[in-house]
């Protein structure tokens, strides 16, 4: 496995090896439950080493700052955001329900030597307004598929103009995201499309409240 350039401008080579091994063994870890068949419910279910690439290039490309994901379940997505924040000199907050996994993941962002710039949260983020950026850059939703909409509406004053929505599993899941995925579609104040990648990525843009430039562009890309 190799790292883009791009993203390890600002790490040293020996935090490299190690955020090399600790994103190896998580790739395997994951990859081994899913040989296992192991249930859902307690799977790692990690984003996809594409879609993962995917999302810091494209944080990167916004200068993201203050990201926010939920669903942190191992750490593997959230490893990849932390090397954006470490990037921008920024910071991810990362909430997760289950607090095995946080216990988990935070070992995990601390072998990748990562723990200055991420913070995983014991909670649901609705229920945790007052921890949130006032200006998020990127808010990446990985949770139950079924909250994605209600993670939306809740947080959405939060995302900055400008900024971005990143959804995944919105092809694997799409029958569970149809509400969300139309919801985002047509909000006066977003344009968003669906991005073949992986399990597939919904990636929806927060345009400016007065600005009806792009009004149109959903319809032109359906």
């Amino acid at each position: 496995m190799k790292l883009n350039i791009v993203l390890i401008d600002k790490i040293t080579m020996s935090n490299f090896e190690e955020l090399f091994q600790t994103l190896e063994r998580m790739q395997n870890e994951d990859a081994q439950q899913r040989l296992d068949k192991l249930p859902r419910e307690i799977r790692w279910r990690s984003i996809d080493r594409d879609t993962a690439e995917f999302i810091t290039l494209f944080a990167r490309s916004i200068n993201a700052r203050n990201i926010v994901e939920i669903g942190t379940s191992q750490g593997y997505s959230t490893i990849w955001l932390g090397l954006v924040a470490k990037a921008n000199d920024g910071k991810v907050i990362s909430f997760e329900i289950d607090e095995k996994r946080v216990i988990i993941a935070q070992s995990n962002i601390m072998d990748a030597g990562l723990d200055q710039y991420v913070e995983i949260i014991h909670g649901d983020p609705r229920e945790n307004i007052n921890l949130l950026p006032k200006s998020i850059d990127l808010l990446f939703l990985d949770a139950e598929k079924d909250d994605y909409l209600a993670h939306f509406i809740k947080l959405f004053d939060n995302i900055r103009e400008g900024g971005s929505i990143v959804a995944d599993n919105a092809i694997s899941h799409f029958a569970d995201l149809r509400e969300y995925i139309n919801h985002v579609r047509l909000h006066p104040q977003c344009n968003s499309v669906l991005i073949p990648l992986g399990r597939g990525i919904e990636l929806t843009l927060k345009r400016p409240i007065n600005d009806s430039s792009l009004a149109p562009w959903n319809d032109l890309i359906r």
